[in-house]
């Protein structure tokens, strides 16, 4: 009877090796360090509330919502820096609104007759640059987005003035000023998805900005929509 041979895996001195097996690469993480590109171009509805200065006196707006015009924006985000799901970001934005504004006549003016008919012509132009922060969420194919950001930048605006008064007849003024400006903004959105690096964001915003550069005491809110094409890498 002849003795079986042990298999030489089992020998002293010559213990199993097992197959190497190709290891696959390991997906990326939520939490990875990602940049993004984005631009695009949107519409603005425009609020204003204040007084503006004019001949001799002041005229004080009772219902300015109506101007309206572009809303163009250039933006560079970090994401997941220092918390995942949360973004960082530079934001350049520029407004170009025009509208009609009712206006109320000064006293001073006003006080012989009543006025028939007061308006005002309103230009505003702004150029600002943002500093962002916002929350993205990172999973999926479709990312919801809310943040706030403050800004500064220059602002220009205008306005042609025409107003009738039975006594005083027609009158007119014009007042253009341009100063440096500061505001905040209130956002949200969604970022959709294109491939691994392209996605397509729509997000709507509220523009605050305070003393804005027409005569005294002047607030203007401008609420937009921009539609995006960003790139991711």
């Amino acid at each position: 009877m002849s003795a079986q041979e042990p298999p030489t895996a089992n020998l002293p001195g010559n213990p199993s090796v097992p197959t190497p097996k190709a290891q696959a690469a390991a997906p990326a993480k939520a939490s990875d360090l990602q940049f993004r590109l984005a631009g695009g171009y949107g519409f603005g509805v425009g609020d204003h509330d204040g007084s503006f200065r004019v001949l001799s006196g002041t005229l004080k707006l009772q219902s300015a919502v109506g101007s309206s015009g572009d809303i163009a924006s250039g933006q560079v985000w970090v994401d997941n820096w220092l918390i995942d799901n949360w973004t960082i970001g530079l934001e350049y934005i520029a407004i170009r609104n025009a509208g009609k504004a009712q206006i109320a006549l000064p006293k001073g003016l006003s006080i012989l007759t009543d006025p028939v008919d007061a308006s005002a012509r309103v230009k505003l132009r702004a150029d600002m640059g943002f500093l962002n922060a916002a929350y993205r969420q990172a999973s999926g194919s479709v990312h919801a987005l809310i943040g706030a950001g403050f800004g500064i930048g220059y602002g220009h605006a205008s306005a042609g003035f025409d107003f009738y008064n039975a006594f005083l007849g027609g009158l007119g003024d014009v007042a253009e000023s341009g100063s440096p400006i500061a505001g905040i903004q209130l956002f949200s959105g969604v970022d959709i998805d294109l491939g691994p690096h392209a996605y397509l964001s729509v997000m709507p915003r509220v523009i605050i900005v305070d003393a804005h550069p027409i005569g005294i005491d002047q607030r203007y809110m401008d609420f937009g929509v921009t539609g995006l094409l960003g790139l991711r890498f």
